[in-house]
């Protein structure tokens, strides 16, 4: 038996024959603590995941056939596979309710992301049409061939040398700091054991230029060690591909944080950022997989300080979900949006949005621009977390409750409603937040803070 697998014994009921090979079941049950009843187990065709739970499918191990023993296999797609191309006796057998042994991959189960719900896309725009049109929606899109005019990407279609080429002539000499990460991680940015308490990867300062060189080196390596620098700032070590390549929005007026992201095959566990984000792809393909905010509790985001993603990160190994650690990732996985980029794409990321990165090519590169679609004085509501969890987190339930309903009213719910019967005089901090205002109450917070 493969280990991590438990097998199930049951009846399949209402599988039916669809096309020479294709068996579908629908579970009754549940086994070793994980609740698969409902869950649909799929075998072939491929073309039929279309119709199914986008959830994910579970493939079987086993068939028993007729007056033999069970056969059991690695559990991958392919091996099934030929394991029903191996079985012709048990084909055309719908709807007869033989016994079939399912192994429920509890701690791998098999996510087909690619039949998840795909991010919206259109062509290029511009700024205004960004404004009046995207971002009142609050929701990820993609604009193919936003920025395929870029020299940046021409120079990545010509191949990786000439894409390691550009770069090195924009700022080869500038200091980065990349991620190293041995073969055995597979590219996945993330701590090192189950203790969360240390990072996988090695962090070093080096010239881009070396980077440039040890991905070109590896790039042809069955199992290469993984390469990643990340925030590289561009107008302070590469200001000439800043120029030379120009943002289709936002404007310089939002003062993005413009920045390069280079390296092998990498992925980035789903984590969430503060500030609207535009991903442009330089070279390489990419993955993304996208959550809406309200998902938090089924991701299992990890710890608040101590993260390889600067925010917390999901748990769950987006390759291999553990559902039965993690066993509310199926429902957040039904909630998934996925974009696949190639040179030239871009994709919108409001704030907040989770997002799971991975990098599909041995070099890839991307630049993004990281900006705040908020007024002047408004710090990061991170800070106001933190500062609930000192003073609200651990009150009595009711009293918890009761404050949550004040939040609600001067927060959450309408401000304006919140002091239309005071005269405007007398608002106070409750009115419109004057620069003179802001820095009164930056003050106040701060000697409160001093005890």
């Amino acid at each position: 038996m493969p280990p991590g697998l438990t097998v199930e014994n049951e009846s399949v009921d209402n599988f039916d024959f669809a096309g020479e090979r294709g068996i579908i079941g629908v579970s009754k049950q549940s086994r070793a603590g994980v609740n698969h009843a409902g869950m649909v187990f799929l075998v072939e065709p491929q073309s039929m995941r279309g119709a199914l739970p986008t959830y994910g499918t579970v493939l079987p191990l086993a068939l028993p056939p007729p007056g033999g023993d069970a056969l059991f296999f690695d559990g991958t797609e392919t091996a099934a596979y030929r394991a029903w191309r191996g079985l012709p006796a048990l084909r055309g057998r719908a709807g007869s309710g033989y016994p079939v042994r399912f192994a429920v991959a509890a701690r791998s189960p098999m996510i087909d992301w690619s039949q998840c719900s795909r991010v919206p896309e259109q062509g290029p725009l511009d700024e205004a049409v960004f404004r009046a049109e995207v971002l009142p929606l609050a929701r990820p899109r993609v604009f193919r061939g936003a920025v395929a005019h870029w020299p940046a990407v021409s120079a990545a279609r010509e191949g990786d040398a000439a894409l390691c080429a550009y770069l090195r002539a924009q700022g080869g000499d500038a200091q980065v700091e990349a991620f190293f990460l041995a073969p055995a991680a597979g590219g996945r940015v993330f701590y090192a054991d189950d203790s969360l308490s240390r990072l996988n990867y090695d962090r070093r300062s080096l010239p881009l230029a070396e980077l440039l060189s040890l991905l070109f080196e590896y790039r042809a390596a069955a199992k290469p060690p993984a390469f990643y620098a990340g925030a590289v700032r561009m107008p302070q070590v590469m200001p000439g591909f800043v120029r030379d390549n120009p943002l289709p929005f936002p404007s310089p007026s939002a003062e993005p944080l413009v920045s390069l992201w280079i390296g092998n095959r990498t992925r980035v566990a789903a984590h969430w950022d503060l500030p609207s984000n535009l991903i442009c792809v330089v070279g390489g393909r990419r993955r993304y997989i996208l959550f809406p905010p309200q998902q938090i509790g089924n991701l299992y985001p990890g710890p608040l300080e101590f993260t390889p993603a600067g925010q917390p990160v999901s748990l769950v190994d987006f390759h291999a979900p553990d559902l039965a650690r993690f066993p509310r990732f199926a429902e957040a996985a039904r909630h998934a949006q996925v974009a696949e980029l190639g040179p030239g794409d871009a994709l919108y990321l409001p704030s907040l949005w989770w997002h799971h990165a991975e990098s599909l090519d041995v070099i890839g590169a991307m630049v993004n621009a990281w900006w705040r679609e908020a007024p002047a004085h408004a710090t990061t509501p991170s800070t106001t977390l933190q500062h609930a969890l000192l003073t609200l987190r651990d009150l009595p339930p009711d009293e918890r409750a009761a404050w949550r309903a004040l939040f609600d009213h001067y927060i959450f719910d309408d401000p304006q409603a919140a002091v239309s019967h005071l005269p405007e005089a007398a608002r106070g901090i409750l009115g419109a937040m004057t620069p003179e205002q802001a820095a009164r109450l930056r003050a106040h917070i701060a000697r409160s803070l001093q005890w």
